[in-house]
């Protein structure tokens, strides 16, 4: 049984993302960290008009490798857009877009100044990263991409219609075609995923497949002493049929182990909200056991959720992972870590349960890294490798 201690840290952990979001519709008007990420983006790279002075400057510090003078030249220009009137930057010259559907009002100007001034750490987080720096130093031009909704490819079985996993495009005016995709994190802790039955298991699906492609491939076999070439080669071939057969049934148990969870979770629709708690411990223990059955399938869900790439396909799967705020980064997907999946009851009237998965703050994470790390060279110093 949980203590009262163990049971309220709990639930601030399962509420913390709805008691966020309570807390800023409080506090009154605001603006959009997207946007306030790609303005100052465009603006300082010279995305709009790459002839102009200021633009062709920070691309050739960026390309250079020179991070002081970016920082130098960006601090300048947010502390400049504070005070000055005429620069692009002024809030008096910020355009709608991201204020929200009533549209930008007096009011918000002090969270249209805290956002900018939150945005620079992710744009020099950013531009110091390797696939950051090539899209800025080329002047790619971005765009906020956030809530827009895509078709999913053929054979998806979870929302045909879901929305994009993008928050960020940068594309390149010389090559329309030369498309980066950015999914944005906030610094404090975010959500990676939020999904309903059929898209929970469709996910759970999408990341067998990537489990059962793994049971087919591994360390080619050294021929062994004295067997004979054509030996060999029977070996090898049976070793790929069976490892095909294995791969085969993890994917058709998978299936049916994701459909079943998926069913459940849709059959709460309409029930109420203790009958949707009731069911939700089966539903964490169907994605433990599955967990221990197929080692590393929760981390390829993770992928499918941040990425999109099965359900989106390459036109709509994202490149990178931006964090924003003042731990901020600019990394590939696969450096992301979701927390474990958080089945939880459905939010409002009549909707069925659903799964969600948590980003810790980066803050946490870092200190869990360094922890890892004085464990490790702890361990190292006393086995004598160091």
């Amino acid at each position: 049984m949980k203590t009262f201690k163990e049971f309220i840290v709990e639930a601030i952990d399962i509420e913390v993302k709805e008691i966020i979001s309570i807390l800023l519709e409080a506090k009154g008007p605001d603006y959009s960290d997207e946007h306030a990420q790609i303005n100052l983006y465009n603006y300082l790279v010279g995305s709009g008009d790459r002839r102009r002075k200021l633009g062709r400057e920070v691309r050739s510090a960026i390309a250079s490798g020179d991070n002081e003078k970016v920082k130098e030249i960006a601090t300048r220009e947010l502390e400049s857009s504070q005070n000055d009137s005429s620069h692009p930057l002024h809030f008096n010259n910020a355009d709608p877009t991201g204020f929200g559907s009533k549209g930008k009002t007096a009011a918000h100007q002090p969270a249209y100044l805290e956002r900018m001034q939150r945005a620079l750490p992710g744009f020099l987080a950013q531009v110091q990263s390797r696939a950051g720096r090539s899209i800025a130093s080329q002047g790619y031009r971005g765009e906020v991409k956030g809530g827009e909704h895509m078709e999913s490819e053929p054979g998806w079985q979870g929302n045909p219609r879901g929305q994009g996993r993008a928050d960020y495009e940068y594309t390149s005016k010389d090559n329309p075609k030369a498309v980066h995709r950015a999914s944005g994190k906030d610094d404090r802790g975010s959500q990676a995923y939020s999904a309903g039955g059929s898209q929970f298991g469709a996910m759970l699906r999408a990341a067998g497949e990537t489990v059962a492609r793994g049971m087919m491939t591994g360390a080619r076999p050294r021929k062994n002493s004295g067997e004979s070439e054509q030996e060999y080669r029977e070996r090898l071939t049976a070793i790929k049929l069976a490892n095909r057969e294995k791969a085969r049934q993890a994917r058709s148990d998978i299936a049916s182990r994701a459909d079943e969870v998926g069913t459940t979770l849709d059959a709460t629709r309409g029930t109420s909200v203790q009958q949707q708690r009731d069911v939700l411990p089966g539903v964490s223990s169907s994605s433990s056991s599955l967990e221990t059955d197929y080692p590393g399938i929760t981390r390829a869900m993770d992928q499918e959720a941040i990425t999109g790439r099965r359900q989106f396909g390459n036109r709509g799967r994202v490149h990178s992972v931006h964090t924003t705020g003042t731990d901020a980064s600019f990394v590939d997907p696969r450096q992301q870590s979701v927390k474990t999946p958080r089945p939880r009851a459905g939010k409002g009237t009549g909707r069925p349960a659903a799964v969600s998965g948590d980003i810790a703050p980066a803050k946490t994470t870092k200190k869990q890294q360094q922890a890892r790390q004085s464990d490790y060279l702890t361990f190292s110093r006393g086995s004598g490798n160091i």
